[in-house]
């Protein structure tokens, strides 16, 4: 136990020394934006809309290419 008492004080010596150095890195910006201003300046793509039934045969098509890859039938599951 004496052996590791130097260790822990110089771990805790270390911790102390980080929360000092992060606490004096701390930044505050000086002009801080507002949340809803770069919240609105994000512009977001806008893709066309797919009907159901092209969505639902890309589905169906999935599954049949899923079905055919398993072949339960062989016993290759």
């Amino acid at each position: 136990m004496k052996r590791m008492l130097p260790y822990l004080f110089i771990l805790i010596a270390g911790f102390l020394l980080g929360h000092w150095v992060a606490s004096k890195r701390r930044e505050v910006p000086s002009d801080p934006q507002p949340v809803n201003a770069w919240q609105e300046s994000i512009r977001i793509e806008r893709v066309r809309p797919e009907t159901p039934d092209d969505a639902k045969a890309r589905l169906m098509e999935k599954l049949r290419e899923s079905e055919r890859r398993q072949r339960p039938e062989e016993g290759r599951n």
